[in-house]
């Protein structure tokens, strides 16, 4: 954690500095508008992003973070900005989940926004204590079968990709767990630490380092192969063909925005996240770059959103 937030500091006066030396006029500044919290995973990727991109398009990039109502109020205001190219939305796969559990949500993902590219990507973890006997993925469903409803997973909360994770899970192999929600990472992960749940769905970026140390044992990463940071750790789609849970960040301008304007944006974008410097500061996270095109983004959310709101109609998960 002390890493993260050194990392976090340098890369946060880096970008202060850069405007700073930059001195652009009001109407070159380009914002990126995030629902997470300062330092959070967003936070990092946009900050880590901003130089990088600020550099391909020759103006300069602020970091706006939003928190609240689950990300409502930075995607309202990202949806509803100016259709100029500066102001940019930061998608995530968390969004995508809310858009199918709440159908009252004032924004839609597939209509309001016009995609520019994806940014990066990281698998969930399926968590026990170093000193359970579940040593696979097979333990644990055959575990959880024994006693249906009893066998305790914790989440972020309700409707998130993690408490997603375990609903799938039950879904494909037909056994019902037991979600426990919590407000924040820490819970989940301190109650199975403390013994009081048999397992946790968390990101890799939040469990790597009790997995490093070896307090917490990674059954399987929820991507559809291996992760190239874990690589000893099977793929949760090993065990069940077909799994695929690999969280994601993107961005998106307000649906409005000029077609010229998007594809400058997505040219800009995609050279931004397939160099170097970017590839290397990811993966210092367990993360890894993601390059997408704007056609290919639109439909990937379609799909997101309509596999989620199918799971979410199975389970009976609503957040209305």
């Amino acid at each position: 954690m002390n890493f993260l937030k050194k990392t976090l500091a340098v890369l946060v006066m880096s970008a202060l500095s850069y405007s700073a030396s930059a001195q652009p006029s009001s109407d070159k500044v380009i914002r990126i508008i995030h629902g997470g919290a300062s330092g959070g995973n967003a936070d990092l990727v946009a900050r880590m992003l901003s130089p990088l991109l600020s550099e391909q398009l020759g103006q300069s990039i602020i970091v706006e973070p939003k928190p609240g109502a689950g990300q409502t109020i930075a995607m309202v205001a990202a949806a509803q900005a100016a259709a100029d190219g500066r102001t940019l939305g930061m998608l995530n796969a968390g969004i995508s989940v809310q858009n199918a559990l709440n159908r009252k949500l004032p924004y839609k993902i597939t209509r309001d926004f016009a995609p520019i590219g994806m940014v990066s990507q990281f698998p969930f973890v399926v968590l026990v204590r170093n000193d359970s006997p579940l040593k696979t993925m097979d333990d644990l469903i055959r575990e959880a079968r024994k006693e249906p409803g009893k066998f305790s997973y914790g989440t972020i909360g309700i409707g998130t990709s993690q408490h997603m994770v375990g609903e799938l899970i039950g879904s494909m192999v037909n056994v019902q767990l037991l979600h426990v929600p919590y407000p924040n990472a820490a819970g989940p992960l301190n109650d199975l630490l403390g013994g009081q749940l048999n397992a946790a769905s968390e990101s890799l970026a939040a469990a790597n380092s009790h997995i490093q140390s070896g307090r917490l044992r990674a059954l399987a990463v929820t991507s559809p192969r291996r992760w190239p940071s874990l690589p000893n750790v099977p793929a949760l789609a090993e065990t069940v063909p077909g799994f695929d849970v690999t969280s994601w960040i993107g961005l998106a301008v307000p649906a409005a925005t000029p077609a010229a304007q998007v594809t400058q944006l997505a040219s800009a974008l995609r050279l931004a996240v397939s160099s170097e410097k970017f590839g290397e500061q990811n993966r210092k996270f367990g993360s890894e770059p993601f390059v997408m095109d704007p056609t290919s983004m639109k439909t990937f959310l379609e799909k997101e959103v309509a596999k989620w709101t199918a799971l979410g109609n199975k389970a009976g998960i609503s957040l209305e």
